[in-house]
């Protein structure tokens, strides 16, 4: 309770009383008079604790800062005169807002007392009277600990003033300078992410030093202390698994947070530059990958009407992709698919393809904006060799053939590289293909329109390098 006459009356110096004290206890008297104002108009308690929690909240945001001194000063090796004084000046602030707060502390905890006392049972059901008591004490014990170990810590700082600093001969001027070391630029997007990164650290690090107070100076046997205890515990969970992910996210975006690069043939430019992006590499990328998905097919087979089928794909593909910039590529590729795509004529014709093999080439672009997913797109030709089995089926008779045509085909497709910290050689993407076939098979013309729709899944990696 008299901690700021201690603290004004030390024998080792004098603190002044500082000024704002003064609008402390002009707010905190405003706050006690709204308290018996509501009392006395016959308001609820639910009304007066809301007051009581408002200067509860403000003791402890008032405790955390007397902490974060104490704890610098305790961390200070040594400190010159111009530390001490600053030092000095500003615990004297403190000192005088904590005394302040622990007399309207202890006159509302008496005031609260004597307004329950004077509470009928019935009146008495809100929950938080007992729970606020309760914290209005342990806030008076916790406060009046800070303040000594304020009082304390800066005692011990005047016992540690630093040594006179002894000013180096200068060096000769024949010494050549050491090189000046660039400053890193990081781009906007990486920054907002540090930045929120920091925000929380500095959230976790206030909890965690109001809990170890709480802990120092409270009754944890109290039901009001272990909740809020579990509350913080809860918080800085939250706190620490949202960092996790901003980590990553932050990895991702300086990797691909790169400088602008120029004069790339076929390099995208925008206003005179090459889009910065975390492309890959002038070179070679080998991609290995397989699909699966669904096929519609338009047959045409001797005098029959045409007839249409439809069916699954499965298969796989390889492509070596040359990057003759950061974004744009071209590449050879191959791939074959198992298929069983069958269609029938009311005639009784059929057709069932059953495979499919290519090879061909694609020319593609990769989208790499700093901080967000990279994509790949391309388009692709290819000459194609389908398996066809055909023939009749009928009541009266049955035939069936089976032979390879040839044709070509066309597509287009997009992938997404989905975790690009994690797994950052795996992608993932649709892939578009119509094909067209046509030949003979046992002196009928044979042809088929081909629409495949297949997800892809590639590893990619760079090769020669």
């Amino acid at each position: 309770m008299d901690n700021f006459l201690l603290f004004r009356n030390c024998a080792e110096f004098v603190i002044p009383r500082p000024r704002k004290a003064l609008r402390g206890r002009v707010l905190l008297l405003a706050a006690l008079v709204a308290v018996f104002a509501l009392s006395a108009s016959g308001s609820s308690f639910a009304q007066i604790l809301n007051i009581y929690d408002y200067m509860i909240d403000n003791a402890d945001d008032l405790g955390e800062d007397a902490i974060k001194l104490t704890e610098a000063m305790n961390g200070a090796a040594c400190v010159d005169q111009k530390a001490f004084r600053d030092f000095t000046r500003k615990a004297s602030g403190l000192a005088g807002y904590l005394a302040v707060t622990e007399q309207a502390l202890e006159a509302s905890e008496a005031s609260l007392r004597s307004f329950s006392s004077g509470k009928k049972q019935d009146d008495f059901a809100d929950p938080r009277i007992a729970s606020d008591l309760n914290l209005l004490s342990h806030e008076i014990e916790w406060i009046d600990g800070v303040s000594n170990d304020l009082i304390k810590a800066l005692q011990g700082l005047k016992k540690r003033p630093c040594p006179e600093p002894v000013t180096p001969p200068p060096p000769p001027t024949s010494a050549p300078l050491p090189p000046v070391t660039p400053h890193v630029v990081t781009c906007a997007p990486c920054q907002r992410i540090s930045d929120e990164i920091e925000r929380n650290a500095k959230k976790i690090a206030s909890l965690e030093r109001s809990q170890a107070s709480l802990r120092k100076y409270s009754n944890l046997s109290e039901p009001g202390i272990r909740r809020a205890l579990k509350e913080d515990d809860a918080k800085i969970a939250g706190l620490r698994a949202q960092n996790a992910l901003l980590e990553t996210r932050l990895k991702t975006c300086l990797e691909q947070c790169q400088p602008k690069q120029t004069g790339y043939i076929g390099g995208g430019y925008r206003g005179g530059e090459l889009g910065s992006n975390s492309a890959r590499a002038l070179g070679w990328t080998l991609v290995i990958g397989g699909n699966a998905g669904a096929g519609q097919t338009w047959n045409r087979y001797g005098d029959f009407p045409t007839f249409n089928g439809d069916g699954w794909s499965i298969g796989g593909f390889a492509v070596a992709r040359y990057y003759l910039s950061p974004s744009l590529f071209v590449a050879p590729e191959v791939g074959g698919m198992a298929l069983r795509v069958k269609g029938t004529n009311p005639d009784g014709a059929f057709s069932n393809i059953q495979s499919v093999t290519y090879e061909g080439g694609q020319i593609g672009y990769s989208l790499n904006a700093p901080g967000a997913t990279r994509v790949n797109l391309y388009v692709g030709a290819a000459a194609v060799q389908a398996r066809f089995n055909v023939g009749i089926d009928s009541r009266t008779f049955f035939e069936s053939m089976s032979k390879t045509l040839d044709g070509w085909s066309a597509h287009t497709g997009i992938e997404f590289q989905l975790a690009p910290a994690a797994a950052p050689n795996w992608w993932m993407g649709v892939d578009y293909r119509y094909s067209h076939v046509c030949g003979d098979i046992g002196g009928d013309p044979v042809g088929s329109d081909i629409h495949l729709v297949s997800v892809t899944a590639s590893y990619q990696f760079s090769i020669g390098k």
